[in-house]
């Protein structure tokens, strides 16, 4: 195969010999003049031997993406061959549970960079985040086509990283027609979908796992969804008994969503829309009390230069969220940005516990769901992670300065 090379040359402890997919910009010693962006190349050092095959791009600070350690083509044979074996995985992973809706493919974690294909029962919902996924979309549709006939595939591409790839931000329907009542059930909650709107590709995928390790905690319980977006900490929360449930979301569409879902699971929730940082603070002011708090607010940083503007968020919701909880009451809190570590996290929630003069226990650890896999090579594919903490004592000796 005639592919262009691209001669690399990694400083020694570069991640990219311990099989991590990506060679920065920096790492290339030489490369051929033109290359397009999206063009597949071999990598290979100065003495020639090969180190694998990408995808090649010039204005990504990710200026190449392996997805194979020889020389192969991404050809409809090989990424039919790796859809097929996310798919088996998954089912694999759930066995005779299969999920309704779930993430069939997840970018360099099935060893397809760039690819996201979601299902939601028989539609799917595509992201092309690369520029060579982005020219090989219709191969991808024709592939599901075959593989799985599905009723609609539909491409979610208005991400940010497809933007920081040059990429213009499209949404569309590629083949079938969207079903005008497509509804969902995950962990006997009810979900109505719209694939075309919103965040993610419909539905957090990623959180179907904490919504049912969590779901025993809410019964009895008085409970504050803050960040609920579509309401599903909210909605499994009214399925399973909780005395009350209240959810806070700024968006005024994502409320009206939440409420709808709600209505459809036959459960009573107090919507506020409002933003959270003001209610979290205007309520814990006024001694407003709940048994369970749920903290899931978007990424607070894009890049690791911003952890510090990160740090002051996470501490704010934590410091006015624990206030409002008693000796006993429980607080989860996620963070979905891969540049929050878990000891960075922990350390954000212990510094606003000893602000406010409380001590936590930590009842349970709380990550991304299986069909969203880990590569311990590619620590970037695990992002989402959280704490389920209980307030173990209050009145604690706060430190110098605190709020």
């Amino acid at each position: 195969m005639g592919f262009p090379s691209i001669i690399i040359n990694p400083v020694r402890g570069s991640r990219f010999w311990h099989r991590h997919p990506w060679l920065y910009q920096n790492e290339i010693l030489r490369r051929p003049e033109g290359l397009d962006d999206g063009t597949i190349v071999v990598l290979k050092d100065k003495r020639g031997r090969i180190y694998g095959t990408g995808m090649y791009h010039s204005r990504s600070q990710i200026a190449v993406r392996r997805y194979a350690m020889g020389v192969k083509a991404l050809n409809e044979e090989l990424i039919t061959k790796r859809i097929l074996a996310a798919q088996t995985h998954r089912e694999k992973t759930f066995k005779e549970r299969m999920p309704e809706a779930y993430r069939m493919v997840f970018s360099e974690s099935d060893w397809l960079p760039g690819l996201i294909i979601d299902r939601y029962a028989n539609c799917f919902v595509i992201q092309t985040l690369t520029a060579a996924f982005d020219q090989r979309k219709d191969m991808v549709v024709d592939i599901l086509k075959k593989q799985f006939a599905p009723e609609c595939v539909i491409e979610r591409n208005d991400s940010s990283g497809r933007i920081a790839e040059g990429l213009e931000p499209v949404t569309s329907i590629l083949h079938g027609k969207l079903p005008e009542d497509l509804t969902i059930t995950s962990g006997g909650v009810r979900f109505r979908l719209n694939l075309l709107e919103g965040q993610k590709t419909g539905l957090f995928l990623d959180q179907q796992s904490i919504y049912a390790q969590l779901a025993p905690r809410f019964a009895g319980r008085r409970v504050l969804d803050c960040f609920c977006y579509h309401g599903a900490f909210g909605l499994f929360a009214g399925k399973t008994g909780a005395a009350s449930v209240t959810s806070v979301d700024s968006s005024e569409k994502a409320i009206e969503c939440a409420r709808a879902n709600a209505t459809l699971n036959g459960v009573e929730i107090d919507f506020q829309c409002e933003n959270a940082f003001d209610f979290l603070k205007k309520n814990s002011q006024h001694g407003e009390q709940y048994d369970l708090i749920v903290l899931d607010p978007p990424s607070f940083t894009k890049n690791k230069f911003n952890i510090g503007d990160a740090h002051r968020g996470y501490k704010e919701i934590h410091l006015r969220a624990l206030k409002m909880l008693p000796v006993g009451g429980l607080l989860a809190t996620y963070t979905c940005s891969h540049h929050i570590q878990q000891k960075t996290f922990l350390e954000f929630v212990t510094d606003a516990a000893a602000d406010a003069g409380y001590s936590l226990r930590l009842l349970e650890y709380h990550s991304q769901s299986p069909d969203h896999p880990v590569l311990p090579e590619v620590p970037e594919t695990e992002y989402l992670r959280g704490y389920l903490f209980e307030v173990a004592a209050k009145d604690a000796p706060k430190p110098p300065n605190s709020i």
